[in-house]
């Protein structure tokens, strides 16, 4: 997912799409529309403040600001990861919070018994992305007639969500 929300363009797209497909065993029909996929893409996540969803913390947490404490939350964990953050002002994207959990994943798994970073990762999940990552795909589900793989995004995202709150929750 962190991939296709990193993408730039349609061959972009069309590779993470495939990946998760794979990895889901989620088939996707031969004939997808990539020039589509593309267009519906960057219609709704290229801008920050004008796009139906725009795949930003601070869009949904501080009225269509990108650099508000939104920003400084997702920097502060990338500070605490000892990771520098992204050169982007947008570092509130999916895509950057999506990597960061990448990072803290592994960090864990080189330090499994160091409580610091299971707690970190219980407040990104269940305090900072429960504020907004829930809004973002209900703003997704709105948008009618998209291609069947920003769907199958969306329902992946959705998926990987819950079952992070629910494991979160168990531990």
């Amino acid at each position: 997912m962190r991939n296709f929300f990193f993408a730039h363009n349609k061959e972009e797209i069309q590779q993470a799409v495939t990946e998760l497909a794979a990895f889901s065993h989620t088939p996707l029909p031969a004939n997808t529309d990539w020039f589509k996929v593309e267009a519906d893409f960057k219609r709704l996540f290229s801008k920050p403040t004008l796009s139906p969803a725009p795949p930003y913390a601070s869009a949904y947490i501080n009225e269509n600001s990108t650099k508000t404490s939104a920003a400084l939350e997702i920097q502060n964990f990338y500070s605490f990861l000892g990771v520098k953050a992204p050169d982007s002002q947008a570092v509130d994207h999916l895509s950057h919070q999506l990597n960061a959990y990448i990072l803290l994943l592994k960090e864990q798994a080189n330090r499994p018994r160091d409580q610091n970073l299971k707690n970190l990762q219980k407040k990104f999940i269940q305090v900072h992305l429960e504020q907004w990552l829930p809004k973002f795909i209900s703003a997704m589900r709105q948008e009618k007639d998209l291609p069947l793989a920003i769907t199958m995004v969306t329902n992946s995202l959705e998926s990987w969500f819950k079952a992070e709150k629910i494991a979160l929750t168990n531990k």
